[in-house]
């Protein structure tokens, strides 16, 4: 998937009318990459749309307009995808920590489905249900016994808040079936992230289906939904590889042609979030100040780690540099930078000895690859900088989506006593 960048100009509008720092988002671009994934997939498959990868709401809308559902992790994220004007019955709830009041919520907006992350969740789901005098459909997210393969970041095959054990639904299957108030219709297997080799994929793919294959049979009844996840990633840095997505598609119409039709009646579920997102945002940011310091050159902007994170990984210097650009200056005289953002700590470096051209204040660097977990997925309130703007480019017109903090929206809330 190519990576989208601004013109100078589309930055220089951006800066102009809505301030620094700013991300800018190109729908136009996403939803035509969806629509591409979209008539190569096989039917059997559904793609729902992940908001926490980026919740802002004209992205969801956006997304909702070409017929994907919402996968929500939060009452916001919930109320979000509603307002976006999805409708219930094409969102599904997953999380390992739902409080009562974000369940009793699901429950009467009655989801397609919400996904169970315990047994002691499915309990309270069945009991607030028939309290309700209602019965809601559940799936039971399963921590698998198999481990990830290719996985950047593993979310199963070992012990873990997400999910109930595979062998721990095999055991208590009576229990299950008693709780009046649900009915479970599915599953969701999520194994893990930001897979790079579309045959990693395909292995996941095949040991969640025959997984979920065995519970149905103790089950004794077809599943209407298997959610498999999604975790298709995107190249970041310099040393890694593009996903195969072609390969991917055909291989995932190979196993709907066949094992699916042998064996599962309902739809499956594929989560896109950063796929379809990542490589179509930016964040612009721009220059403050040009320092060296025992023979280091710093390019210090007015946004770092408390609003693109993700740029430097959670807990941690920087190791590789996200790819980056001076959009406003066009020089072929290339210098090495340290940039760094305005926060006063030393892990507010976003970049190392990065080679760009020749920089001075003013001048606009943008952090490709930036629309998926930025500003939610960061510390945007270290130091009171708040949130950044967020701009969107649809039908090739520039539309401000999100106004950015100032200092008395961080006041706002606060009570002096």
């Amino acid at each position: 998937m190519k990576t989208w960048q601004p013109t100078k100009e589309t930055a220089e509008d951006v800066i102009s009318a809505f301030g620094s720092p700013s991300y800018l988002y190109n729908i136009d671009i996403m939803t035509e990459s969806y629509n591409d994934i979209r008539k190569r997939l096989a039917n059997e498959y559904e793609i729902f749309y992940s908001l926490k990868a980026n919740p802002n709401i004209s992205i969801t809308k956006a997304f909702h307009e070409k017929g994907l559902g919402a996968e929500v992790s939060s009452r916001t994220e919930l109320e979000t995808a509603l307002l976006a004007g999805i409708p219930s019955q094409k969102i599904i709830f997953v999380g390992p920590g739902k409080k009562i009041s974000e369940l009793e919520r699901a429950i009467d907006l009655n989801l397609l489905a919400i996904v169970a992350e315990s047994l002691e969740e499915l309990e309270y789901i069945s009991q607030l249900s028939e309290d309700k005098n209602l019965i809601t459909r559940v799936m039971l997210r399963i921590n698998p016994s198999f481990e990830a393969s290719g996985s950047a970041l593993a979310m199963g095959g070992k012990p873990r808040q997400f999910g109930i054990d595979e062998e721990t639904v095999i055991l208590e299957l009576d229990r299950i079936k008693s709780l009046r108030g649900i009915s479970v219709i599915g599953l969701h297997i999520y194994v893990g992230t930001r897979f790079l080799d579309h045959r990693d994929i395909i292995r996941n793919t095949e040991n969640i289906l025959k997984t979920a294959y065995e519970i149905q049979k103790i089950f004794g009844y077809s599943f209407q939904i298997i959610d498999i996840g999604g975790g298709w990633g995107v190249p970041y840095f310099e040393n890694e590889t593009e996903l195969d997505v072609i390969s991917l598609i055909s291989e995932l119409n190979q196993i709907s042609n066949g094992y699916l039709k042998e064996n599962f009646k309902g739809k499956i579920i594929i989560e896109l979030g950063r796929y379809l997102t990542a490589s179509h945002g930016v964040l612009l940011t721009t220059v403050n100040y040009i320092k060296n310091s025992r023979g280091v050159k710093f390019a210090i902007t007015d946004g770092g780690t408390n609003i693109q994170l993700g740029a430097v990984g959670l807990g941690g210097f920087v190791k590789r540099n996200f790819p980056m650009k001076n959009l406003t200056n066009d020089t072929k005289l290339t210098e090495e930078y340290y940039i760094t953002g305005p926060l006063c700590t030393p892990t507010d470096t976003v970049a190392k000895n990065i080679a760009i051209p020749a920089s001075k204040q003013g001048d606009v660097i943008a952090t490709l690859l930036s629309g998926a977990y930025g500003p939610t997925a960061s510390p945007i309130y270290f130091l009171g900088h708040g949130y950044p703007a967020e701009v969107i480019i649809k039908k090739n017109l520039i539309h401000l989506v999100r106004e950015r903090d100032n200092h008395e929206d961080l006041l706002r809330k606060q009570k002096i006593i």
